[in-house]
């Protein structure tokens, strides 16, 4: 969980303090796949994605052909 705090000012008015809480989504390589197989779509996790280090997890159409 992650606890974002914000202060916004904007001219001639008081400054707001804002709160955010984001409880992001923590699900393994597995779990994510099955996710995105679950909703009928095809799934594959690329080894070699955008950042080195991290790969990617990609889903399409089933029979939308893969560019890889």
């Amino acid at each position: 969980m992650i606890h974002y705090h914000f202060l916004i000012g904007e001219p001639h008015r008081e400054i707001r303090y804002c709160e955010e809480i984001d409880t992001g989504l923590m699900l393994s390589r597995g779990e994510l796949l099955q996710l995105l197989r679950s909703t009928g779509l095809e799934a594959h996790f690329l080894t070699r994605g955008l950042m080195h280090g991290r790969g990617l997890l990609v889903g399409g159409k089933v029979g939308a052909g893969w560019i890889v």
